[in-house]
């Protein structure tokens, strides 16, 4: 009895010594990623997100990070679209395994009228948030999300005015856009949203 009680605190000691290394080490990596979006350096991003993503994609502890990961991988490859380093076509395929999964996108503050890193209720549905994603200098534009709410917009427009909106859902549709400056068209499903 000594032993297997002895065995599983072991083998309990050691799976919390690896899930510690493996967030550390996920943690280093997510930090380089954000260093080089803020350098708006695509290319790096690009690579450093895919990469990131395909070591976390099967472990459990990280559903979270997947969604969010999923995300800036679009937005990193919307950078080299709109910068014309990638076709319109490269770009999509690039991305097109994405369809169907559940991201999360950054917070960005309700403005309704506004159509530069802000978001505000789709003229189309009174359900629907749309965002309009750009670089930090407002100068590219690397997406339009429409994020439809699966249980409705509870609040009104008075009321999100000026708070930072999180948006979350499963992404039904990808396309790329435009021609001067090129973009992808995201359209999810079965979203939720919070307020910051």
């Amino acid at each position: 009895m000594k032993k297997i009680l002895l065995l599983l605190l072991l083998s309990i000691s050691i799976n919390c010594i690896a899930q510690n290394q493996n967030q550390q080490n996920f943690n280093a990596k997510y930090n380089s990623i954000l260093t080089s979006l803020s350098e708006e350096n695509w290319t790096k991003s690009e690579n450093q997100t895919k990469k990131l993503l395909s070591e976390i994609e099967l472990l459990e502890d990280f559903q979270t990070e997947r969604k969010i990961l999923r995300y800036i991988y679009i937005y990193s490859v919307g950078g080299l679209l709109n910068e014309n380093k990638l076709s319109k076509k490269e770009a999509l395929q690039k991305v097109y395994f994405l369809k169907s999964t559940e991201m999360i996108m950054p917070a960005h503050p309700f403005i309704e009228d506004c159509n530069i890193n802000c978001t505000h209720i789709s003229d189309d549905d009174k359900n629907t948030f749309f965002t309009c994603v750009n670089n930090a200098a407002g100068t590219q534009i690397f997406c339009f999300d429409y994020v439809k709410i699966k249980n409705g917009i509870k609040d009104s427009k008075e009321a999100l005015e000026g708070k930072y909106i999180r948006l979350e859902g499963k992404l039904k549709e990808i396309s790329v856009e435009g021609y001067m400056l090129p973009r992808f068209k995201l359209i999810f499903i079965d979203g939720s949203y919070k307020i910051m």
